[in-house]
């Protein structure tokens, strides 16, 4: 169970970074074509730039909807091992 919780911690973290990446790259290729305002360098930002923003996007949703679904279970079994209902100034 642990190597479980371990691999979706790690992955929710991979995932951010991913989306962080990609959400950097998609938004290099627009200043692009700022910069460039040319026809194909703006249908390249509108529909490659666009592809790769909408899979950060996609990246960050499913690192907070995994974050979310198991983080709860960790935070609650936390709370149910400190608790051995003790005034926390006893259990020091």
């Amino acid at each position: 169970m642990k190597l479980l919780d371990g691999l979706r911690a790690h992955s929710v973290t991979w995932l951010v970074r991913i989306a962080c990446y990609l959400a950097l790259v998609a938004l290099a290729i627009m200043v692009v074509s700022l910069l460039v305002p040319r026809p194909l360098p703006v249908i390249f930002a509108m529909s490659v730039g666009h592809l790769i923003g909408i899979l950060a996007f996609a990246c960050y949703f499913a690192s907070v909807l995994l974050d979310t679904t198991t983080g709860g279970a960790r935070k609650i079994r936390a709370i149910d091992s400190t608790e051995s209902g003790q005034p926390r100034s006893e259990r020091e």
